[in-house]
């Protein structure tokens, strides 16, 4: 019996795609969706009643009180996608019943823009991944390191990009909303600190003046390291911007932060890709794009230390709710009874134990 709780950015696939992971593995599944998205959770419910019997599949629609006591079930695993903070009260509930638990839970996603990238691409790929659902995504990059030199050039050609994603800024029609006030008002607190010490804060696009739930691309140049959108993932549409002078700086900074889900590299040089990978650890890497590493059934996705635990999708999301039970049988021609005891000394040098 697998329990998965799903969270609200992505409601439908998060939900989803752990649920078919778990019955193709041969399990019963009891889901969770969002408190915050109840017509989608509302839609998932009536839908698995059509399709499965509650015994197989059953859609468990609640509060936050009700996902606490779905997380405090004796599950034989539990999966979790969301907050860290939330996931370590998961797992705390878990362990009451040393319950297995998948933990997927985001973190500050780096970006690093090495000296040899194509600044304009990398621009392009990076305003998708950031941008794409107005940042709210697990593995959207937080944050992206610039060969210092390049500074202001990759933030003319996000400039550019923008421009081009999204002419009308925050009004424009594939531009995404903000889900909820708090997340709302926390993104704008991050913002008004950032301006309070001195940053140099460069919108890419205009509010929308008829819908205050959607809050413009934003550039925050070189921010101090102890601000909260460089301590806290931001989960939104701020990105920080900030200079390093070369690729042992750039690595410093991000063996210095919690291990993240994702870590974005651009650079064809074949020398600085290995060094990425050697050097850090992280639950994904990606060069020259963001994002589609997620998008790929045979690749494992899922975090590490701070970003979670376990993996699932495609082969890896099977194996992760199977257990692999070791069967043996004895051959009836086996020699084994020549090792019961008493021991003897010539079987104990031929054992080399003498």
């Amino acid at each position: 019996m697998v329990g998965i709780i799903s969270p609200s950015n992505y409601p439908w696939n998060l939900a989803l795609l752990p649920t078919v992971d778990a019955l193709a593995a041969g399990n019963r599944v009891m889901l969770k969706p969002s408190e915050k998205t109840p017509a989608t959770s509302a839609l998932l419910a009536r839908l698995a009643a059509r399709y499965f019997v509650p015994e197989e599949l059953d859609v468990v629609v609640g509060d936050a009180d009700t996902g606490r006591a779905f997380a405090d079930l004796p599950f034989d695993h539990l999966l979790f996608t969301g907050h860290a903070e939330v996931g370590r009260q998961v797992a705390l509930a878990a362990a009451r019943h040393l319950t297995p638990v998948t933990l997927e839970l985001g973190g500050k996603t780096p970006a690093l823009v090495c000296a040899d990238a194509d600044l304009n691409r990398a621009a392009e790929r990076i305003a998708f991944g950031k941008w794409l659902n107005a940042g709210q995504t697990c593995i959207a990059p937080d944050y992206v390191l610039v060969h210092e030199p390049h500074l202001n050039r990759f933030i003319a050609a996000l400039q550019a990009t923008l421009q081009r994603f999204h002419p009308k800024g925050a009004a424009s029609h594939d531009y995404t909303a903000v889900l909820g006030e708090a997340p709302r008002a926390r993104l704008r607190a991050m913002l008004d600190e950032a301006r309070d010490h001195g940053c140099r804060v460069i919108p890419l696009g205009e509010p929308d003046p008829q819908d205050a739930t959607k809050l413009p691309p934003t550039l925050i140049v070189d921010p101090h390291t102890e601000l909260t959108l460089m301590r806290d993932e931001i989960f939104g549409p701020w990105l920080p911007v900030i200079g390093v002078r070369d690729l042992d700086a750039a690595l410093r900074v991000i063996r210095s932060r919690p291990r993240a889900l994702a870590l974005y590299a651009f650079t064809q040089d074949a020398a600085q890709q290995r060094r990425i990978l050697e050097e850090t650890h992280t639950g994904g890497v990606v060069f020259n794009d963001t994002l589609w590493h997620n998008a790929v059934p045979a690749l494992p996705f899922g975090g590490v230390g701070d970003s979670g635990m376990g993996s699932y999708q495609g082969e890896a999301g099977f194996l992760r709710f199977s257990h692999q039970r070791s069967v043996f049988e004895q051959s009836r021609h086996a020699q084994v009874k020549r090792l019961n005891p008493p021991y003897r000394r010539w079987l104990l040098r031929l054992l080399r134990l003498w």
